[in-house]
């Protein structure tokens, strides 16, 4: 059936882990109605809400970045990672908040109907999801290697591996590696199906009940892609727990050296363990949002057979949104106030710093903690 951008269509992401079945559409409309309408009006002011906060993390992230990518930041590898991060922050915030747009100026509509749209308006929404679905996983990918890095440095500080690592190259080398094969996995994983709206049908469909529309998915074609999901869930589960060990142990890391240090003079060498603390803090930051983005997910995989609550925890993730917009915005003010030679190149950018550039000494430049852990 040839579609023209003026019609009315379905965006539906089917579920390939899952067998096919023949659902009949839902008898409760009407109380299918009245949970939803609140929970429509409350996604709309939070909505409203982020496009506020998405235009101000943008500015933010913009002079986060003019800062990172100054000559006498963007020589350290940790800082090579920040300037990835902050790039795809700053497009995972476009397209958040040309979502956040969309919604806003559509909903109240006369037209107004869950999940569909006309054509050009969907493919425009399943380019801006995936653009912001791929940006976030690349983000979080990145500050995973950087607390890495960081943990590498503490456990093996006089390692040459260590010290490699602590070289612009591999930085960048895991930079682009990162971003091609999240890009790849996005696509890979990828799918939808395209289905015109019956008007004689209600506007809140049962999810499986569009999988009797036109065009069917026969279970032989599932089958291929059935370790899809699989997948999705390990790397699911993989990010928050690696977050979270590597987390501890930086944040265990800063303890002790702040036990050990305590009556000791401070030297160059606890500039170390500032960025130890600044990593630190940005995962913690990360932490909280990517959890909160993990279990979501997974109450919406179990609610699967009951449409209200599924449709009540799919939008929860809007607020979610807000907490990764947020935590992309303080890595401006974490570093900024948590890194002397940040502060140094702000003020310089200003106009307002001092001519010279301060040099790190060279265990902040290797990003080891030497000493810090003995006295």
């Amino acid at each position: 059936m040839a579609l023209n951008f003026s019609d009315f269509v379905l965006v539906f992401y089917p579920d390939k882990s899952v067998p096919w079945d023949d659902s009949p559409l839902l008898s409760d409309n009407e109380q299918l109605d009245r949970v939803l309408e609140p929970v429509h009006y409350t996604e709309n002011l939070v909505r409203k809400f982020n496009i506020i906060n998405s235009i101000l993390g943008f500015l933010v992230n913009v002079l986060h970045f003019a800062v990172l990518t100054r000559k006498e930041l963007r020589s350290s590898a940790i800082y090579i990672l920040l300037i990835g991060i902050c790039v795809f922050d700053i497009i995972r915030i476009t397209a958040s908040l040309s979502l956040d747009i969309k919604f806003v100026l559509g909903y109240g509509r006369t037209e107004y109907c869950h999940h569909f749209d006309t054509y050009q308006n969907v493919l425009f929404n399943i380019i801006a999801s995936l653009f912001y679905s791929t940006t976030n996983r690349i983000s979080s990918w990145l500050i995973i290697w950087m607390a890495l890095f960081r943990t590498l440095s503490i456990i093996f500080p006089m390692s040459s591996l260590t010290q490699k690592l602590s070289e612009p190259a591999p930085a960048l080398k895991t930079l682009v590696v990162t971003v091609a094969a999240t890009v790849y996995y996005s696509i890979l994983n990828t799918s939808f199906m395209i289905i015109p709206r019956n008007p004689a049908q209600y506007c809140l469909l049962n999810a499986n009940s569009t999988w009797h529309a036109d065009e069917q998915y026969r279970q032989a074609e599932m089958e291929p892609t059935k370790s899809a999901r699989a997948w999705e869930m390990i790397l699911t589960v993989s990010k928050p727990i690696t977050h979270i060990l590597l987390t501890s142990f930086l944040i265990n890391a800063v303890i002790e050296a702040a036990k050990l240090r305590k009556n000791v003079r401070k030297t160059e060498a606890d500039k170390s363990d500032t960025t130890t603390k600044l990593i630190a803090l940005m995962a913690v930051l990360y932490d909280f949002a990517e959890i909160t983005s993990t279990l979501v997910d997974f109450l919406v995989d179990f609610s699967r057979d009951d449409d209200r609550y599924m449709f009540v925890l799919a939008a929860l993730k809007i607020p979610i949104v807000t907490l990764f917009t947020i935590n992309s915005s303080s890595h401006f003010f974490v570093c900024f106030f948590m890194s002397s030679q940040y502060r140094d190149t702000v003020k310089n950018l200003m106009g307002s710093g001092k001519s010279g550039t301060t040099v790190w000494s060279a265990e902040e430049q290797t990003g080891t903690l030497k000493n810090s852990l003995t006295g």
